[in-house]
């Protein structure tokens, strides 16, 4: 009923209540739940994470002599909701190389290597790297992690994927360099993580 010049509208439905226009609500409007996408809402801050996918890895991989190899099982695909959106992205593993080498990684997001060196001459160029030489001993394993912020502009489906490289010899994930059991050899474990976050 109208009540000082203000229209103040009660109502309490038994089950939904269709609004085919605008509704303006000056006060606090609660519900215990929301149906819809939600895209077109305003004034929400930016950042949210939407989405999370995660690869693990708890076998070995050895590879990437000269070359750069994809690095099996540590790949993730995940599909943006929309362009404006970022994808944060975290390699997390372990890897080794013989003495006197030197190995490094990097991230593809389909065919294209991203956070990557500048290039130099004929530097190797990753988005990281191990150098071992030959005074360092026979237990070198290091755990490497990143925090990538990609931005994909693209509401298709994307994958990352690890791949590694070695300076004349193999490297090696989730292992030590030296094939032998016991204790001082162990295995490790490795995961590729894929998060979406609000622009």
């Amino acid at each position: 009923e109208p009540t000082s010049g203000t229209e103040r509208l009660r109502v309490e439905p038994a089950g939904n209540v269709n609004v085919t226009s605008n509704l303006k609500v000056a006060g606090v409007c609660t519900a215990t739940s929301f149906s819809g996408s939600g895209a077109a809402l305003t004034g929400i801050s930016a950042g949210k994470v939407l989405q999370v996918v995660q690869s693990t890895k708890s076998d070995t991989f050895s590879g990437g002599q000269n070359s750069y190899a994809d690095v099996t099982g540590l790949t993730v695909s995940i599909t943006p909701s929309a362009t404006s959106n970022k994808i944060l992205v975290i390699p997390s593993f372990n890897m080794s190389v013989n003495n006197g080498s030197f190995a490094a990684y990097r991230v593809k997001r389909d065919s294209s290597a991203i956070a990557i060196g500048d290039a130099n001459s004929d530097n190797i160029r990753g988005t990281g790297g191990i150098g071992v030489d030959n005074m360092d001993g026979d237990g070198n394993i290091y755990d490497m992690t990143r925090l990538i912020l990609d931005s994909p502009n693209t509401t298709s489906a994307v994958s990352y994927k690890l791949q590694v490289y070695g300076d004349g010899v193999v490297a090696f994930v989730n292992r030590h360099k030296n094939p032998n059991t016991g204790p001082d050899f162990g295995r490790f474990f490795s995961t590729m993580t894929a998060i979406e976050i609000e622009a």
